[in-house]
């Protein structure tokens, strides 16, 4: 995992990190041992840059399959009983 990835996983797990001042939060990177590359992108929060600065994908796409088109929530019929006592 690159030391970017590191200082974001850091800053996530303790919120109060991230309400640091600047220079704070470039003391931080400074022990973390970022390109310099990285260490712009994450002050400036480009993560465009950032990205780029860790060959990262230039395009990611989710696509969600709808399913079939019966709600999955509603409840199921029940089958059809005939009783025991019907007369044939």
């Amino acid at each position: 995992m690159s030391n970017a990835i590191r200082f974001l996983e850091t800053l996530g797990q303790n919120p109060t990190l991230a309400a640091l001042p600047a220079n704070e939060i470039e003391a931080l990177m400074a022990t973390m041992a970022l390109a310099d590359d990285q260490r712009r992108a994450l002050l400036a929060a480009d993560a465009g840059a950032l990205n780029q600065a860790l060959n990262g994908r230039q395009l990611m796409m989710a696509i969600q399959h709808g399913g079939n088109e019966e709600d999955e929530n509603a409840p199921m019929e029940s089958p059809v009983r005939q009783d025991d006592d019907e007369e044939e």
